[in-house]
């Protein structure tokens, strides 16, 4: 800190820096003491002396003079938090969202089957929860909260096992015998067919491997063509054939 050569300056300074290090009631009392001590409680000569505001100056004064001190409430300062302007938010979020909670009366959910996005959550709130436009935060804060809750978008991974029928070993039984009965008959003929999935064909990757550098193209648009695989199975011969159908 540079110390001004003038005595008068240099006081000025000194109390000026001692007022920067303090805050609430008690930087009020001090400007109070100052003010009183050397400029006549006059709080505009405190504002023109060391840059002050007359508010603060007077509020310190009179404090100073009915000896109650003003608590300032910091917090409830600003916009708040949306979890506190909206306590009921995140519970409606998390039961309109979570696919285990009750449905409602209509059993008519509006995120039923559909995939959920913030924009749809946003609608369901005030379409089932009664809230307004107004009310709800922004699809930004909505996406927060979601996430938050650990409701990120995910793929479905298939961990459900499926209960097995009582009736499947009796299909196995029945599909067993058909099998025999078909293979003793002379003029009848067993196969199996399977149709596979479209594939493109092109200078494509598809997961492939090799021991030699090969590039492939690095997006799968306009294939030369498309073909689609047929696998036809004889089991009593074990032959198999493959015919690739053009489905371009």
């Amino acid at each position: 800190m540079k110390i001004p050569n003038n005595p008068i300056e240099a006081l000025k300074s000194v109390i000026k820096n001692a007022a920067r290090k303090l805050t609430g009631a008690s930087i009020r009392e001090y400007m109070a003491e100052i003010t009183t001590e050397f400029l006549e409680g006059n709080a505009r000569k405190a504002e023109r002396e060391f840059g002050w505001g007359r508010v603060t100056v007077n509020k310190g004064l009179q404090e100073s003079l009915i000896g109650i001190k003003c608590i300032d409430n910091y917090k409830a300062r600003g916009n708040k938090k949306t979890s506190e302007k909206l306590k009921t938010l995140e519970e409606d979020i998390r039961s309109l969202v979570d696919p285990k909670s009750q449905a409602e009366p209509r059993f008519r959910p509006t995120l039923a089957y559909s995939i959920i996005t913030t924009k749809r959550v946003c609608q369901a709130l005030i379409d089932e929860k009664g809230y307004t436009d107004a009310q709800l935060p922004t699809e930004n804060t909505i996406g927060n909260i979601l996430n938050r809750l650990g409701y990120q978008l995910k793929p479905v991974q298939k961990t459900k096992p499926i209960k097995k029928i009582p009736f499947i070993p009796e299909i196995f039984d029945n599909v067993k015998q058909a099998v025999s009965e078909s293979d003793a008959n002379e003029i009848s003929k067993r196969i199996s067919i399977d149709v596979k999935a479209k594939l493109s064909i092109g200078e494509f990757s598809i997961e492939g491997k090799s021991r030699c550098e090969i590039k492939a193209l690095d997006h799968d648009f306009e294939p030369d063509e498309k073909l689609v695989p047929v696998g036809i199975l004889e089991p009593c011969y074990d032959s198999q054939t493959i015919i690739f159908g053009n489905a371009s």
